[in-house]
């Protein structure tokens, strides 16, 4: 079950955010831009906690497919580190949490961190058996679960767009599954990153003089909408390159033979990268997949793909 942090934190923690926090979007930066002032303001120090395995995925229900994830939970863990929270501490999600009752939840926070004194959330965020803690009744339980000192309790008004809708890990799972990585970036506030270990494929390209990087991608991350994007690669060494990205659909029996989910072309790149993890940003949806009568023609379109990478780069 869950463990406590450690003793210099659990001593020392004042505002903690709570979330899951997948994707660390735009609406996220805002929750732990508050717990920073929150923190300051009371002389002590910010922590986000959050959970693994996923809550979705550990209450999902039997039949209903579980969303992609956004970050893996590294990735999770160093982008709240960079916006100034000064620790990350992941608790592990089961039924038994997942049980207790919002005074109980609370209670369990106080015995995690005697120093705490405030939680900060978004505004939809729900604790407890049944979601039944919220923003709405926060105040009455925290003082059910310690009359003496009970927990402040700041709750985060939504973000919105520029069209006025909800940022949310939900809105961008829906941009990038459309194709619109775009509109994913506008949410996210930087660009859809998928990073991998680069392993063997079958070289096809490689004997059309259009070697390919095929990416061994963590199963539960989400893939974008399948076809052919304009994305950066981001090289080990800190280089950032152009490259054509392909993004496979398992569930079509042709595409099924690609060994890897995604294979970059990177153009006038000829270094070895086996084994190498490359990341690859997407910036644009160039086109679906499609069948080619001839190799002429994949070629033909495949340098038809290339320039207009070229041209979204200039």
């Amino acid at each position: 079950m869950t463990q406590p942090p450690p003793t210099d934190l659990a001593a020392s923690v004042t505002v903690l955010a709570l979330g899951q926090f997948d994707g660390v979007h735009r609406g996220h930066a805002q929750v732990f831009a508050r717990a920073v002032r929150e923190a300051g303001r009371r002389g002590g120090l910010s922590a986000a906690l959050t959970f693994e395995p996923r809550v979705d995925v550990v209450l999902a229900r039997p039949g209903v497919p579980v969303p992609g994830r956004l970050t893996t939970p590294a990735e999770t863990t160093a982008r709240i580190l960079q916006v100034g929270i000064r620790h990350v501490v992941v608790w592990p999600f089961d039924h038994a949490l997942a049980a207790k009752s919002p005074v109980d939840f609370l209670q369990l926070l106080r015995r995690a961190f005697p120093a705490l004194q405030c939680v900060v959330a978004g505004e939809d965020f729900t604790f407890g058996a049944c979601g039944a803690g919220h923003a709405g009744n926060f105040q009455e339980l925290a003082t059910l679960a310690d009359s003496r000192r009970p927990l402040d309790g700041r709750f985060v008004p939504a973000v919105l767009d520029r069209f006025g809708q909800k940022v949310s890990s939900t809105a961008i799972r829906e941009a990038l599954l459309a194709g619109k990585p775009l509109r994913a970036t506008e949410l996210l506030g930087r660009p859809y990153a998928l990073a991998g270990r680069v392993v063997h494929g079958r070289q096809v390209g490689r004997t059309r003089g259009l070697p390919t990087a095929n990416l061994q991608i963590p199963t539960d991350l989400l893939l974008p909408r399948p076809g052919v994007y304009a994305a950066d690669a981001l090289l080990p060494d800190g280089e950032c390159r152009p490259a054509g990205t392909f993004v496979a659909d398992a569930r079509d029996a042709l595409q099924a033979l690609y060994q890897s989910p995604i294979e970059a072309h990177l153009p006038g790149f000829s270094g070895d990268l086996y084994g190498a993890t490359l990341t690859l940003r997407f910036r644009r949806y160039l086109r679906p997949f499609r069948p080619f009568a001839s190799e002429a023609e994949a070629i033909h379109s495949i340098r038809h793909d290339l320039a207009r990478l070229r041209a979204f780069r200039s």
